[in-house]
């Protein structure tokens, strides 16, 4: 098997995504899982607050906000403080365009998670649904975004964890940007892959 240091930045992001789903919600991770998943969120924006006073341990526990698992660090007073495997993906210092996608998104979660709850109580749908953007895709939104209103990424200033936009003004543009030309649907899990050769079914739109 290979060490941690052979393995590509990929490679150890999809091994902790594989950790997460091995534990249940509620388990703490075992010695060597532990400290496999540490490494790798010593590189979040924020690892020197997220592991000060740590105990130790890393639990698995569902999300406060979503539907899925998520790593949470358990201090040395039993406070639990969660963290996003993506942020650790994209390190201390992520270029410009990928943390303004990031609070592109945490903008406008919420209003995806409404619809897609919406969508399944009211069609009584049994499984797992993501909100997919039709048409335009999300980046490709942001891009024209960026373009129409001659933004300069590099002097954005951001929250961390989740990453959002410190300027609210931007931040409602943008919420009002994307409500204004987005097409949205709610589709299975299981038929995302698919999206891109049509090969799968939804069950609400947002237009």
């Amino acid at each position: 098997m290979k060490q941690k240091s052979e393995l590509s930045l990929n490679q150890i992001y999809n091994k902790c995504i594989e950790i997460l789903r091995d534990y249940d919600s509620g388990k703490k991770l075992c010695s060597s899982d532990c400290n496999f998943v540490f490494l790798f969120a010593k590189r979040h924006p924020d690892a020197d607050e997220l592991f000060e006073d740590w105990s130790g341990d890393i639990l698995v526990k569902n999300h406060p906000n979503y539907p899925n698992k998520c790593f949470w660090v358990v201090k040395n007073n039993g406070y639990l403080q969660h963290f996003s495997l993506k942020n650790c993906k994209a390190g201390k210092y992520p270029d410009s365009l990928e943390n303004f996608r990031r609070a592109c998104g945490t903008t406008i979660r919420d209003c995806l998670a409404d619809l897609r709850k919406d969508c399944v109580e009211r069609n009584n749908l049994d499984g797992v649904f993501q909100v997919h953007h039709a048409k335009i895709k999300l980046n490709d939104l942001i891009d024209e975004f960026i373009k129409q209103y001659k933004i300069d990424i590099k002097k954005v200033k951001f929250n961390t964890d989740p990453i959002s936009f410190k300027d609210k003004e931007l931040s409602n543009k943008w919420f009002e940007y994307h409500n204004k030309n987005a097409t949205l649907q709610v589709v299975r899990i299981e038929h995302h892959k698919y999206i891109h050769s049509n090969e799968y079914k939804y069950f609400g739109s947002s237009k």
